[in-house]
């Protein structure tokens, strides 16, 4: 009994198809195949097409043997480290990924020497340890600094999730008295959401100067030992209250460096 597409003969990495064997409890076409060890296994049709069995299982062991970075008995950092050299190639490699367009179809490759995990590892183990220890393991991936070069060396390095915005190729930057920022920095700057600051530019055509620094509590922007600050960071800074330090500024007209350092004197009305 055969299907009707023959596999006899084909090769489906370390397997070559030896013989139709017959149907699963699933029903799907099962074939005897000898791997590159001299082995022999059970497979069935579509994990042969797919790529899911590759090996009678002794590819594992292989690869284990030769770097210890993909199985469970391996520490969480040595498998995230070997799941983003993974991932990186088949960004760069596979057709059916839905991100092709932002990897493979912008021609962004693996450099050959990264094509080999024990070259990426000699290259970024000891960096990506350091990140590790300083952001965390949930605030370390990989990281091109250009985003239109490929994965090498000189071009790579470990990034915050920040950061990786800061890179991405659809980031807008707007520059305001000689400080160029994206818009999601400004955004942060003056309190306010993303989308708000996209609204007042692109949607309701705000003057630059006053979209990116209209805050959502405080209406402008301060210097303050040569910095830009809003009074809500001041506050903070300082231990005032966000609605005192308001008052003071824009109700009693004290200059900035007035408000920050006066002391309580109006106890009636709450102010400090």
């Amino acid at each position: 009994m055969k299907e009707k597409h023959d596999l006899t003969g084909q090769k489906f990495n370390d397997l070559v198809v030896v013989r139709f064997v017959g149907r699963n409890n699933s029903k799907t076409n099962t074939w005897e195949c000898l791997c590159m060890c001299g082995k022999k296994t059970i497979v069935d049709s579509s994990s042969l097409r797919s790529g899911h069995t590759k090996s009678c299982g002794c590819r594992v062991s292989r690869v284990s043997t030769t770097h210890g970075f993909s199985t469970r008995r391996e520490s969480i950092e040595q498998r995230k480290f070997y799941n983003t050299w993974r991932s990186m190639k088949k960004r760069t490699l596979l057709d059916s990924r839905s991100d092709i367009k932002n990897y493979k179809g912008r021609g962004i490759v693996v450099c050959k020497r990264w094509m080999k995990f024990e070259n990426f590892k000699e290259d970024m183990w000891d960096s990506f340890n350091n990140h590790i220890n300083k952001f965390g393991i949930k605030k370390t991936s990989i990281d091109r600094i250009n985003n239109d070069g490929n994965y090498l060396k000189s071009n790579c390095k470990w990034s915050t999730p920040r950061e990786q915005c800061q890179n991405r190729t659809n980031n807008r930057f707007y520059t305001l008295s000689g400080i160029t920022k994206t818009q999601s920095e400004w955004a942060r700057e003056l309190g306010i959401k993303d989308n708000s600051l996209d609204d007042r530019i692109n949607k309701l055509h705000w003057p630059l100067e006053k979209a990116l620094t209209k805050c959502a509590f405080q209406s402008r922007l301060y210097i303050h030992n040569g910095e830009r600050c809003t009074l809500k960071r001041l506050s903070v800074k300082y231990n005032i209250k966000l609605s005192t330090l308001w008052y003071r500024v824009n109700r009693q007209k004290l200059s900035l460096a007035d408000a920050l350092t006066k002391k309580i004197v109006n106890h009636k009305n709450g102010n400090n």
